[in-house]
């Protein structure tokens, strides 16, 4: 008999705290152009230059650069999803947090985003809590 990976996520593994989610202040469509075609796991954290349009999948680069905006994707351009996929160089839209009224799971954030070291994860949460969008450590 096979044995079947069955990890399930929920937005609950990713929000500790929203401000009136039916209003969905914190929440923004936004719109991903990645380099690479390949799944979007909710908690990915993205970033765009301030004359940027479109969000890339964050960097280290992106922590220093000034000006940079982040968001945390949490679904695909109409709902929340645990994950969806992207092809490549190609507007695709999704939906993520991006400014106040939410406090986030560091949990997911961690577990998603492997491009960043201990360290770098602390520098993004400072950047984005200059946002409103503020993360604690999951319990």
């Amino acid at each position: 008999m096979a044995i079947l990976d069955l990890t399930f996520r929920t937005l609950g593994d990713l929000v500790v705290h929203e401000m009136d989610p039916s209003v969905g202040y914190a929440r923004k469509v936004i719109t991903l152009n990645f380099a690479a075609a390949g799944a979007v796991p909710m908690g990915t954290v993205v970033a765009k230059a301030a004359a940027d349009t479109t969000y890339h999948r964050a960097v280290v680069a992106d922590l220093t650069t000034a000006g940079t905006k982040f968001a945390v994707v949490f679904g695909d351009g109409y709902s929340w999803k645990p994950t969806f996929n992207v092809a490549a160089t190609t507007d695709t839209k999704a939906v993520a947090f991006v400014r106040d009224e939410v406090i986030l799971s560091d949990y997911l954030i961690k577990q998603v985003n492997t491009q960043f070291n201990a360290a770098q994860i602390e520098t993004l949460k400072g950047l984005l809590e200059a946002q409103g969008v503020l993360v604690e450590i999951a319990v």
